[in-house]
């Protein structure tokens, strides 16, 4: 019983830094699934394979690492750039593209193209706030794919 009671402790003492983190950028965008743990910024897995969301600059690594519930990146305005594009290796109607949202946050998205319409799937942990938003960007990749092809 006692043993039970210590595990139950240390459980309780960890969870802060096991504890999931949403990060919202500004109105725009939401990173879910960030954690903290031993000082470091733990950004989610997909499919426990790849990253999907990136961190690309020192200030906004240094906010992740100490804000507090809710974590709000304040923002007021958003660029978005196609930053990388390339074909899948085993799929030739498949693309993997690199977002960059004002040089602070990277994401990947795959893109499917059935016939000769274009699909975009965000990555799971990425929720946009605003459907113009998600429209515009989704628009800058398929156009970039395009060109690619």
């Amino acid at each position: 019983m006692k043993c039970a009671k210590w595990v139950l402790v240390g459980l309780i003492a960890i969870a802060p830094a096991l504890h999931a983190l949403d990060v919202s950028y500004g109105n725009f965008l939401t990173i879910k699934g960030i954690s903290r743990a031993d000082g470091k910024v733990i950004l989610p897995v997909e499919r426990k394979k790849y990253y999907n969301i990136r961190i690309l600059n020192k200030s906004t690594y240094r906010f992740v690492e100490i804000c507090k519930t809710p974590c709000v990146q304040e923002v007021a305005d958003i660029k978005v750039a196609v930053s990388e594009v390339y074909p899948a290796k085993e799929r030739p109607d498949m693309w993997i593209t690199s977002v960059v949202f004002n040089q602070d946050w990277q994401a990947t998205f795959l893109v499917f193209r059935r016939e000769e319409k274009y699909s975009v799937k965000s990555p799971v942990d990425l929720i946009f706030l605003q459907p113009t938003l998600k429209k515009r960007t989704e628009e800058a990749i398929i156009s970039a794919v395009k060109e690619l092809k």
